[in-house]
């Protein structure tokens, strides 16, 4: 690829050489009537990938048919999809899902034609059903094949009718076999007052990790944005920490997991003053990350040494997310309505709140109406 200039026209252009459908390779060019002389080559230059990327992804959309477009093909028009239109950890879980699931098991280079068949639709819910997964995971993965077979209908690769019929075939599992316990609070993990405090005396007053998880539940945070604080998010001014960021699997740096997450949240004065000491004790500029600057820290770590003080204090094991739950458990305990629970945990809407953690508040009425109409 390479920008060139059209001396008869004045403007700039791109050429790159395009893979057609038959395996050969076709010269093709890109022209914009705002790049011109005045604009600069570098100014073409800067932006010469995304076009390109941008030009492949329209070629392909006229240039293949149903009838010769292939399953890779058609699966990197949906990857470029979906990290276009989700967060970038969803967008690779869905990615991940289906590699694992399908296109790691069919053939890259047959037509969709010879790819979504139900005998391939059933070899990939076998694949998927015979594996730990429970059923929520496995609801999701089905979910994320019967997306990738529609992106394929709406472009007319494969009939609507092909689509629905394969659809069908993925029907959501069950959960009745994954808990036995009829308790939703059994399902849902979390600690109590007293666990906490066990857990959290597990630790040397000096250990940093004691501070990592007093911070990680007292805010409610997801690992990955806990992972992600620098000390310009810490306000000691009104007692706040911003949550802006979140640190993926990979360590890339990515936004939070929606809108709503990217809110202030409120932590303790004394929290607050344990931070700025640590701060100070690590000679940290506000750029720095506020936990793990010196060194990559994978989440296999935090969880190891969860687990390892989870051993230690002899509370019931759950998962880093647990602490966020144990949060909301502890919030709604002391008699905070559902509104101030969902702001602390920044979700979307107080139904989200009410969704997860209904169960758990009590019965409003029990004793109230008797007040009411004393």
């Amino acid at each position: 690829m390479s920008v060139c200039y059209n001396k008869a026209r004045k403007k700039y252009f791109i050429c790159y050489d395009y893979k057609m459908p038959d395996g050969s390779y076709k010269t093709m060019s890109i022209y914009n009537k705002e790049w011109t002389k005045e604009r600069g080559k570098k100014f073409v230059q800067a932006i010469e990938q995304s076009e390109i990327e941008k030009d492949i992804r329209k070629r392909k959309l006229h240039i293949h048919s149903g009838d010769n477009i292939t399953l890779e093909e058609l699966y990197e028009l949906f990857e470029r999809e979906i990290f276009l239109h989700f967060a970038k950890q969803t967008a690779k879980n869905k990615r991940n899902a289906l590699k694992q699931y399908f296109t790691n098991h069919v053939p890259l280079h047959k037509t969709l034609d010879d790819t979504f068949t139900v005998r391939n639709i059933e070899d990939f819910k076998s694949r998927v059903l015979s594996s730990d997964l429970k059923s929520p995971r496995i609801n999701d993965v089905f979910r994320f094949l019967k997306e990738f077979m529609n992106f394929a209908s709406e472009r007319e690769y494969i009939t609507y009718e092909l689509a629905r019929k394969l659809c069908n075939l993925l029907k959501p599992v069950s959960a009745k076999n994954d808990v036995r316990e009829d308790d939703e609070v059994a399902k849902l993990k979390f600690w109590t007052n007293e666990e906490w405090d066990r857990f959290y005396n597990s630790f040397e007053n000096n250990d940093y990790w004691r501070l990592y998880f007093e911070v990680h539940y007292k805010a409610a945070l997801r690992i990955g944005e806990a992972l992600g604080l620098k000390w310009k998010d810490l306000n000691s001014d009104n007692n706040t920490l911003f949550i802006r960021r979140s640190v993926d699997n990979d360590g890339e740096v990515s936004t939070p997991k929606n809108r709503s997450s990217i809110a202030p949240v409120s932590i303790p004065r004394h929290l607050v003053d344990k931070l700025l000491k640590f701060k100070e004790d690590c000679c940290a500029t506000d750029e720095d990350y506020i936990f793990f600057a010196w060194r990559r820290t994978i989440r296999k770590t935090i969880v190891k040494r969860l687990n390892k003080h989870i051993e230690i204090s002899g509370v019931p094991t759950i998962t880093p997310h647990g602490l966020r739950h144990s949060c909301a458990s502890r919030m709604i305990n002391m008699g905070l309505s559902p509104l101030m629970v969902s702001k602390h945990l920044r979700h979307a809407s107080v139904k989200e709140t009410l969704d997860t953690y209904s169960h758990l508040f009590p019965s409003e009425t029990v004793g109230v109406i008797e007040k009411v109409f004393d």
